[in-house]
This record gives C-alpha cells, structure tokens and sequence, in this order.
C-alpha cells in the first residue's frame, strides 16, 4: 500500500500539487531532526558557556579580593622594613659609637685588647677593669682633702717654722683658709679624733682599707666622732691654726701600714691618671694589692646578693673631693 503524501499549495497564480513519497518524508524528517539537534547542541552549549561565565566572574572577583589583601599585607611588610631598616640604621649608629667610647675607655685604662675581639667580651674586659679600679680609687686615700689651692710645705726633711730646727715632715701642708671643710678622702672608720700634744693641734684620724690611714691636722672643729663610719667625700671637720701652725691650714698624712708616706702622688690621683701613683709610691706593694682588688671584684660579681656590678660602678666621689695639681 502506497502511503505518499499530495501536498496542495495554492497563490494567485492558482494551485499547485506536490507529491511526497516514503523516501522524501524520511529526508525531511532526518533534516528536521538534524537541524534539532545541532540547536539543541548549540543550546546546551550556550547554556555551559553561560554557567562557565558565571563561574569565571565569581573566580575573578574572589582574585581581586585575594589581590586586595595581599597588597594591604605588601605594605604592611614594606613599612615594616622601613622600621626595621631604621631600627638598624639607628643600633648601627649606637654600635659604632660604643665602640668607640670603648676604644677611648681602653685607652684611658691602658688595656691592650684585639679590636677584631667581640663587642661583648671588650666590653666585659674594660667593664671588669673598670670595676676593680674604681673599688680601689673608693678604698684608698686620693684626691685633696680640701679644695685645693697649693702645697705650702711638702713631705720630707725642713726646717720647722716656729722650732727653727730640722726635721722630717711626715705629712704635707695644704693651704685652707679659716674654717674650710674637710673631706675624708676615702670609706673608712674614724680611730681619733680629738686634740694632741705633738704639735698636730686638734685631728681626726681615718683607718680605710687594705691597710691605708689618714690624719689631718691643726683643725678647728670636728664633724665626726671615733667609731664613726666615713665615706670618700665626707666632711670630717673645719680647717684651723691649732696646735704648733704659724697660719690657718691643713696638715694632711697618709699612712700605709703604720708608716708615714708622700702624700703628694695620692693627692693628684685618679682614674685617666691611674698609672702615675703607681710609678711614684713604691713604698706599697701594688702588685699584691691589685690582686686582692680583683678577686674581692671575682666575689662580688659571683654573689646575686651583692650589690650588682652596675650599681657599684655608677657610684662617684662627691664633688667635696678636688682634684690637685702638682
């Protein structure tokens, strides 16, 4: 049975009839379906591009989100190490100037060290010496006992200004006007201190350290009492004309254990002149000394109880003390 199919089409030029066999609606429906399913292809291409879009739109904003952060965090960093740089910049600054204070500390104290050494172990070294220096320049008399103006007689032999004969003068005489203060011129305790017969008039006798006394002499009044504990710069009494004195002034004696020595080098003692006592006293044993000095330094410096290193350092003889001149 034939199943074609009569197709009329008719316009004003009248009607016109088309016959479709089986063959040709096959055709036509395998275009159709062809040209169906390119669109739907298209279609869903369409649609995958569209989600892909929208996909690649919340990425990149999710980038430029990631984007802002990191360079929130970049300047962050870079004012970061701007301070950092400072900060160097500024302890490089700080380093090189402790170097050279150390240098010229090392030169004041005389110490021979490698400037290739660490810092830290200079640093120690000069600290430690330092240390011991000063515990020593504390414990043994230096400096005037009075602002000083000049010497008006000087250790050794001379002829006495009131006996007319020769004799040694165990001490030196410092000029002072009425009533000047007196300063012990190291820590110490006071052994006596009153008025004698020998011709010294009133005065104070200091027992200090490692085995130095004091006495000053002719004085007017006293500070002080026996058993009284002193420090360097502490005014112990007025300056006077007491006992055999021609005219106002002090009588000053430092006595290394028991016996009377020149005075004059301790007068002009301390620490950027350190090495000139030294040279010029060779009646103590300094070698000795400074060993003790430095094993008292070694205990202090091991005992957490003890006033630490930093403190000890810090202390200074008070401004009662003046430096003399020869």
């Amino acid at each position: 049975m034939r199943s074609d199919w009569n197709i009329t089409i008719t316009d004003y030029r009248g009607a016109r009839h088309y016959r479709l066999s089986e063959a040709a609606r096959q055709k036509i429906k395998l275009t159709l379906a062809s040209c169906l399913a390119v669109s739907a292809m298209m279609l869903t291409g369409l649609i995958s591009q569209s989600v892909g879009k929208h996909d690649l739109q919340q990425q990149v904003a999710a980038l430029q989100q990631d984007n802002q952060s990191l360079q929130r965090r970049n300047n962050f960093l870079l004012a970061e190490q701007r301070d950092l740089i400072a900060t160097i910049d500024q302890r490089s600054r700080r380093l090189a100037s402790l170097d050279a204070d150390i240098q010229q500390l090392e030169s004041l104290l005389a110490l021979k060290t490698d400037s290739n050494a660490p810092l830290e172990m200079r640093v120690s070294t000069a600290y430690d010496e330092v240390f011991e220096k000063q515990l020593l320049l504390r414990n043994i008399p230096r400096l005037s006992p009075v602002p000083f103006n000049a010497i008006t007689s000087s250790y050794g032999v001379r002829r006495h200004p009131l006996k007319g004969s020769s004799g040694m003068h165990h001490g030196v005489d410092l000029r002072a006007d009425m009533r000047t203060p007196v300063a012990a011129t190291a820590d110490g305790i006071v052994i006596k201190a009153g008025r004698y017969s020998n011709g010294i008039g009133k005065m104070v006798e200091i027992q200090h350290r490692y085995g130095f006394s004091t006495v000053y002499g002719h004085l007017d009044n006293f500070e002080v009492a026996v058993g009284d504990i002193v420090h360097q710069g502490d005014i112990i009494a007025k300056s006077g004309n007491t006992g055999l004195s021609t005219a106002p002034h002090l009588h000053y004696e430092v006595h290394y254990l028991g016996d009377r020595i020149d005075p004059q080098p301790f007068l002009e003692w301390q620490l950027n002149q350190y090495d000139n006592l030294i040279t010029r006293q060779q009646d103590v044993p300094w070698e000795s000394l400074e060993k003790a000095i430095a094993t008292t330094v070694r205990q202090r410096l091991h005992q957490p109880d003890q006033a630490t290193p930093a403190v000890q350092r810090s202390s200074q003889p008070t401004a009662r003390l003046t430096a003399a001149s020869p």
